[in-house]
């Protein structure tokens, strides 16, 4: 690297050239990853087929918006084909690779649901200190693990 920057323009300079290594970056690779991830195959694997890094893919998917939208179509044609080879699948590892790789690809809308319905009538500040020790016995099952103490409200204390 030079000690100094260069502020001047080479003397072969043409008025349309750009400096810098070229991009590997093709239009065509916007139809070929969508045919590519249809087959399940995921973006980083996509990266290997056209023999470049995933963090190079990335970058095209933040620098080409062309690339961009049809890296967003072909993760639709990524899930379909998974859910098309979860249909096909007998029950045994291939539905369970199914489901794990589903789950991942698009996980708001393949996840495990877990419904816990939380309706209390009383309020915390209306127990006794027994009956608050009385929950706390229950929780702690048999290990009879209890944190003993006292509890005291500061906002309301005088005396600070």
């Amino acid at each position: 690297m030079a000690p100094f920057k260069q502020t001047t323009l080479p003397a072969h300079y043409r008025g349309d050239q750009t400096f810098g290594r070229p991009t590997e970056y093709r239009p065509e690779y916007c139809q070929l990853v969508i045919d590519k991830m249809r087959e399940g195959i995921s973006l980083g694997a996509f990266a290997g087929v056209i023999g470049v890094s995933r963090d190079t893919v990335y970058r095209w998917v933040r620098e080409h918006t062309d690339f961009s939208d049809a890296v967003s179509r072909a993760r639709a044609g990524q899930q379909l084909a998974w859910e098309l080879k979860l249909l096909r699948s007998r029950k045994g590892a291939e539905t369970s690779a199914a489901i794990f790789a589903l789950k991942n690809i698009a996980p708001d809308q393949w996840r495990d649901m877990r419904s816990v319905d939380h309706q209390h009538s009383m309020k915390v500040e209306t127990l006794t200190d027994a009956q608050l020790y009385a929950i706390a016995s229950q929780k702690a099952g048999a290990n009879g693990t209890v944190i003993e103490g006292e509890w005291h409200r500061t906002d309301l204390d005088p005396q600070q």
